[in-house]
């Protein structure tokens, strides 16, 4: 009979089964972290939006006319779209001189 030798380490076998199951978290974690990221891109742009509308809306109650985005101000700076290529896409502000509502529209092209 064969004399047990006294082994340290792992078998192949061992290290094969750990690399499959990374295989299999990483196959899974690589598709959901894509669409985490578009998501997260969705939301600040919803709220980019959405600030832009507050400040424009406030800037025609305060001037009585309708605001460019170069008279908006804001903390941190002009929000630029996530999607956008570079520094980030621009933002379109129209004010309803009727109503005071403001439309706001971004200029990139967005996923999901």
């Amino acid at each position: 009979m064969r004399k047990m030798m006294n082994k340290k380490g792992f078998s192949l076998v061992e290290l094969m089964i750990v690399v499959v199951i990374m295989g299999i978290l990483i196959a899974v974690a690589i598709p959901l972290y894509g669409s985490i990221t578009t998501n997260a891109k969705n939301k600040t742009c919803a709220s980019n939006i959405d600030s832009i509308k507050n400040a424009a809306v406030a800037y025609y109650t305060e001037h009585g006319h309708a605001a460019e985005m170069s008279d908006l101000t804001f903390e941190g700076g002009t929000p630029k779209c996530p999607w956008g290529e570079g520094d980030g896409a621009e933002y379109d502000v129209t004010i309803n001189t009727t109503t005071g509502f403001a439309t706001v529209t971004c200029t990139a092209t967005h996923e999901g």
